[in-house]
């Protein structure tokens, strides 16, 4: 399948490599030329924005809801009618709702599919895949997903995965702080956080997702695979969508405040586990 591709930063380009891997043909719109070696040593080509926008598929791959709404604006009426855009960024289900109207109007089939995964999770094709909207799109798609993801799940015509999306990158935020403070409650007992951390990761309690975690934080290796910011924002996201439904969310606000903690101390831009260590920094020393 021949795909267009908006986007290609860490997650998107990874995803597109997969993609061509599997035997598909990939062109990516490059805004900035000094990254197209970089690109194309994926396999992936590198083209201008109107070649990228003229395929039948295209996916994009963006930081945020700005970013999102601002590109559809000028992505959707450079599509034709029939064909399909498939947006696999995290974003909010109102920004999302907007890009929805723009599609339905130039009768472009509009695919929400956000990603479950990091640029390593996706090169070992061990993504997963929350998608929402045209079924027949989630069809003619789906074939594209299985190139970089274990699991594929079809939610609804709707904003379902966005919102599925949201709730997930809560639990991972969410994990991220109660292992820092089941850290520091193990240390005013005296026992040094590794061996605290060689216990969490010999239990049931240690999905791959904690173990990677455990591993980082005993290295001290705070490079980030996803940036506190980037949880921060989609914390901003998820609690905002939850007073909009409704839904109490007194632990994604307090989760919120801990994230913003690491812009007082300069972490934000590491990984986003840096917050396990905030709550250790208050325990008495001596």
């Amino acid at each position: 399948m021949e795909i267009g591709w908006i986007g290609p930063g860490k997650l998107g380009l990874a995803m597109a490599a997969k993609a061509v891997q599997a035997g598909h043909k990939v062109t990516a719109f490059v805004r900035d030329p000094a990254k197209v070696p970089a690109v194309e040593a994926k396999g992936v080509g590198a083209a201008g924005f109107t070649q990228a926008a003229g395929h039948a598929v295209i996916f994009t791959c963006l930081p945020d809801d700005k970013v999102l709404v601002e590109v559809a604006g000028k992505l959707i009426p450079a599509m034709a009618q029939g064909h399909l855009l498939v947006e696999t960024s995290t974003v909010s289900a109102e920004a999302s709702r907007a890009v929805a109207e723009i599609a339905a109007a130039r009768g472009v089939a509009y695919l929400r599919a956000p990603v479950s995964g990091n640029p390593i999770v996706v090169n070992a094709g061990k993504a997963a895949i929350m998608a929402s909207g045209p079924k027949d799109g989630f069809e003619r798609a789906k074939p594209i997903f299985d190139s970089f993801a274990v699991a594929t799940h079809y939610l609804g015509d709707g904003e379902q995965a966005r919102v599925v999306k949201l709730a997930m990158n809560l639990l991972i935020a969410v994990t991220c702080g109660m292992i820092g403070e089941a850290m520091a409650l193990s240390a005013s007992s005296g026992v040094d956080e590794k061996v605290f951390l060689d216990i969490l990761g010999s239990t049931a309690l240690a999905s791959p997702f904690i173990q990677g975690k455990i591993a980082a934080l005993k290295a001290n290796d705070m490079t980030p695979t996803f940036q506190g910011s980037q949880m921060m924002k989609d914390l901003s996201l998820a609690l905002a969508e939850a007073n909009r439904a409704g839904v109490p969310a007194p632990l994604t606000a307090l989760t919120l405040t801990q994230y913003a903690a690491l812009a007082v101390t300069g972490e934000l831009e590491q990984d986003l586990v840096a917050v396990a260590k905030l709550a250790g920094r208050f325990l008495p020393r001596g």
